[in-house]
């Protein structure tokens, strides 16, 4: 028993490259006798620009975005209202979102850099919303 050639496209796998591939024959026995197996070994190595540019980028530019509010002066409270909407709620909508559609594509039982990071971004949009609160009161 014997490989055929294994030929891999990096382009298929948008979040992992295949760095190296390992494959082997080997000979098991076991009470039902005895068996020839085979063996293979990926190495995979995440690429990292798929989640700079999905995630990290986005989100990054949401929380920035939401900062613009503070150079609005308090009088001027009508715009920060208006503003309100369109700076900061669809910001906060929209990395609640993003952290759904993230936590589909990671599926671990624990939490990771990435969870953090997004749990970074919303609060500190959300304490940009108190802010405004506070400012208009």
């Amino acid at each position: 028993m014997f490989w055929d050639e294994f030929v891999h496209t990096n382009g298929l796998y948008p979040k992992f490259l295949i760095r190296s591939t390992f494959t082997g024959t080997c000979d098991r026995s076991s009470y039902l006798g005895d068996f020839s197996c085979m063996s293979a070994t990926l190495k995979l190595v995440r690429r990292v620009s798929y989640y700079v540019i999905r995630v990290y980028a986005p989100t990054f530019l949401s929380v920035i975005v939401t900062f613009v509010g503070f150079w609005i002066p308090i009088l001027g409270w009508p715009a920060r209202v208006r503003e309100l909407v369109t700076i900061l709620v669809t910001p906060l909508l929209s990395l609640i979102t993003q952290d759904i559609s993230l936590n589909n594509d990671i599926s671990v039982a624990y939490v990771v850099a990435i969870h953090w990071w997004m749990i970074w971004c919303q609060i500190f949009v959300f304490l940009a919303l108190i802010e405004y609160a506070i400012a208009i009161i």
